[in-house]
């Protein structure tokens, strides 16, 4: 992403360049210059339109049926809310989910508990084990770091997945225990510590990636880090118990109890331009222009009620608005839980500066040190983004 946010594309009228591109005066080469930012800023407002026109196939669920949002054409700041700092977690499936684990050890004093359906173990994708193969490191290697391979030599790409039984999950705790010394450096990890406390739950339901045991992994690496292990960490095997409601259960483990439900409120439902929490070395990352929340209409004011914030990665294939018939929109409503919808972009350029990212380039996440050997510490580059979101929520960060 190094384009301007939506916000300032729709304002513009690309219409109105073309007679200055064409009359304007000056050589045939100034001319064309003209021609094509009149080209492309007209691309790019069309390409908002059509955000714009997923963002409403998303929320009606593509019935058509439901009454259309004011808001859900305008492009808005994210607003400070009144969010509980003790209620704050995050959940992600597939790539989200490995992105949701490495949040929540990254920032375990802000995240206090996390849900991972289909989720790897912490900073795996890149540990070399004594089992591991090895494979020649090349420029289209999606795993560009290895922690413990030769020089010229990394590992085969989703090893933690498929091959459950290479994995041993002692090295995977070490690492955030000593990588950040005994002063935990800034930009580096909370400590762990925090995780004592943790609710985690975890679900495997693709079948067919993440092979058995591929989770219970995650699962023995939290355990080494709970202190009460038979209390706040659950498991559950969807391909082995059948197929649940997920976010329900996530709700209900996180909350120790299960939650009531309402309708979601189509006005409830923001677009946020995600651009504004981009600094200058965060552009060209796979980030989408425009991210979604949804904010109950109890958690609407600053001088309502204390709400919960429950951060949401989706899996890879880029982010679309939530259905406000889904059950994590409608547990939200009911029970004040604000939330947020980061988003990579499907078909994003990250490649033009990382060139061995195809995983963020169709809208994943960085699960595999794609964007550096830093992606699962706090000055990762997805990582600090997505945190000055939740930073900027909970009422700190700088004002944009």
């Amino acid at each position: 992403l190094g384009e301007p946010p939506c916000s300032s594309i729709q304002r513009a009228a690309p219409r109105d360049m073309w007679p200055r591109a064409v009359h304007r005066g000056g050589t045939n080469l100034l001319r064309i210059l003209w021609l094509l930012k009149a080209w492309a800023l007209f691309e790019m407002q069309q390409d908002c339109g059509r955000r714009g026109v997923l963002a409403l196939t998303s929320l009606t669920g593509g019935r058509g049926t439901e009454p259309v949002p004011r808001n859900i054409h305008k492009v808005q700041h994210l607003p400070r809310l009144p969010i509980d700092p003790e209620r704050v977690s995050c959940s992600g499936h597939s790539s989200g989910g490995d992105f949701a684990v490495q949040m929540h050890i990254a920032f375990s004093k802000t995240i206090k508990s996390a849900c991972g359906f289909d989720a790897q173990p912490f900073r795996c994708a890149i540990t070399r084990f004594p089992s591991d193969y090895l494979l020649p490191q090349t420029n289209s290697s999606s795993v560009p770091v290895c922690d413990g391979c030769p020089r010229g030599a990394t590992l085969v790409y989703d090893h933690c997945k498929n091959h459950a039984e290479w994995v041993d999950v002692g090295m995977l705790v070490d690492y955030p225990r000593r990588a950040c010394g005994p002063a935990n450096q800034p930009g580096c990890l909370d400590d762990v510590d925090n995780l004592k406390d943790s609710r985690v739950l975890l679900t495997r339901g693709e079948c067919a990636t993440y092979a058995e045991g591929a989770v219970v992994n995650t699962l023995a690496m939290y355990a080494q880090l709970s202190a009460n292990p038979a209390k706040l960490l659950q498991y559950v095997d969807f391909c082995a118990e059948g197929e649940q409601d997920r976010d329900a259960l996530c709700f209900e483990h996180l909350f120790e109890r299960s939650l009531p439900r309402t309708e979601g409120v189509p006005e409830n439902l923001i677009v946020f331009d995600q651009t504004a929490f981009l600094k200058a070395k965060d552009f060209n990352s796979g980030f989408d222009r425009v991210g979604f929340a949804y904010i109950p209409s109890a958690c609407q004011s600053k001088s309502a009620q204390r709400c919960a914030l429950q951060v949401y990665f989706h899996g890879c294939g880029g982010g679309t608005a939530p259905l406000l018939n889904s059950s994590s929109v409608e547990i939200a409503e009911a029970n004040n839980i604000v939330l947020l919808f980061p988003s990579i972009r499907n078909g994003n350029n990250v490649t033009d500066t990382h060139p061995n990212s195809p995983e963020i380039a169709r809208g994943c996440w960085d699960g595999y040190g794609q964007l550096g050997a830093d992606y699962v510490r706090q000055d990762g580059l997805h990582i600090r983004v997505v945190f000055r979101m939740i930073e900027y929520l909970l009422g700190g960060g700088e004002s944009w």
